[in-house]
C-alpha cells in the first residue's frame, strides 16, 4: 500500500530527510565544491576540457529545475520512493534495496553510453574523452564499472531510505551531488 507514510511524506519524516539529506550531501559535494572555489587546481591551462559552455540562462536552468526537478527527484521519487516501498512491502529492504539499486543502474546504461563513446557528460562533450582510442575490452570494463558504480550509488541512497524512512534524503543528496558537480564543471573550465 503506497502512502505519504510508506514514501516518508509525513511531517517527522520530511524534516528528518531534509536534514539527513542536507547534512550527507553537503559532505558528498566537497569534491565539487572544491573545484567551485578553487577552479584552477588541477585544471588543464592549455586547452579547455568541455568545448560547449552553457550561457547563463541554461546554467540557471539546469541547476535550479533540470537537475534537482527533472532528474534528481523524479528518479528517487521512482526508485527508493515508489518502487522501493512496493518491493520492501512484498519482499522486504533488501530485496528492495537491490532490486531498485539494479534498475537504476540500468536506467543510467544510456548516460554511461554518451559519457564513454561520445564524451558527453552533465550535457556537455568532450573531444577529449571521446577521442580516447580505447581496446574493446578496456572499453567494455570502464563501461561495467560505470553501471556498478551506480549499483553502489543506488545502494547507498536505499541505505539513507531506510534510516531516514523516505525518499526526501536521497532526493536532495542526488539534487546536491548533480547541481554541485555540474557547476563544478562551469567554473573550472570558464575562461
Amino acid at each position: 500500500n503506497l502512502s505519504f507514510k510508506t514514501l516518508g511524506l509525513t511531517s517527522p519524516l520530511v524534516s528528518l530527510g531534509i536534514f539527513w539529506g542536507l547534512v550527507i550531501g553537503i559532505f558528498a559535494s566537497l569534491p565539487f565544491l572544491a573545484a567551485i572555489v578553487f577552479p584552477r587546481i588541477g585544471a588543464n591551462k592549455r586547452k579547455e576540457f568541455f568545448e560547449d559552455l552553457k550561457p547563463i540562462s541554461v546554467i540557471l536552468y539546469h541547476s535550479t529545475i533540470h537537475i534537482p526537478i527533472g532528474t534528481a527527484f523524479f528518479e528517487e521519487a521512482l526508485f527508493r520512493g515508489i518502487l522501493f516501498a512496493i518491493l520492501e512491502n512484498t519482499y522486504g529492504g533488501i530485496i528492495a534495496a537491490l532490486a531498485t539499486s539494479g534498475l537504476f543502474a540500468a536506467w543510467h546504461i544510456i548516460p554511461a553510453f554518451k559519457l564513454q563513446k561520445h564524451g558527453q557528460l552533465l550535457g556537455f562533450e568532450s573531444r577529449k574523452i571521446s577521442q580516447l582510442e580505447l581496446h574493446p575490452i578496456i572499453s567494455t570494463l570502464v563501461y561495467i564499472g560505470q553501471l556498478l558504480a551506480l549499483f553502489v550509488v543506488g545502494i547507498v541512497l536505499a541505505l539513507i531510505r531506510g534510516f531516514t524512512d523516505g525518499f526526501i534524503a536521497p532526493a536532495i543528496i542526488h539534487t546536491l551531488v548533480n547541481t554541485t558537480a555540474f557547476l563544478a564543471t562551469q567554473r573550472v573550465h570558464k575562461k
